[in-house]
Formats: structure tokens, C-alpha cells, sequence
């Protein structure tokens, strides 16, 4: 965390902030790829249905 203390402001909100447009390429990309976001969430990332399922609870509830 000392680290970032050394950073401009400007640099910080690059590393750490979240840009929608940044968002939606991504979505989109995992979307029109075949198998689309199950493939990505399956083979990818190594969920399992269960693990989306409570994934979804958390982030949704």
C-alpha cells in the first residue's frame, strides 16, 4: 500500500478505477465468442453451475 501512496492521483484511478467502456468491450467480446458467457464461465474461469449460482446470489442480492 506504501506503494501507491507514491503514485500521482491520475495513476491510481488508471490501475484502480473501472471504465464502462473498458466493461461493455469485455462483455461483448465474451459474448460473440461461441458458447458465449457459459463458455466463459465454465472453461475460463473454472466455475461449475453451482458456483455461478452462488456467484449470482452474492452479487445480486
Amino acid at each position: 500500500m506504501a506503494f501507491f501512496r507514491t503514485l500521482p492521483p491520475e495513476v491510481i484511478q488508471a490501475l484502480m478505477g473501472v471504465d464502462a467502456r473498458y466493461l461493455a468491450s469485455a462483455f461483448e467480446a465474451i459474448e460473440t465468442r461461441e458458447g458465449g458467457w457459459e463458455r466463459y464461465t465454465r472453461e475460463d474461469l473454472g466455475l461449475s453451475a453451482a458456483d455461478e449460482a452462488r456467484l449470482k446470489s452474492i452479487m445480486l442480492d
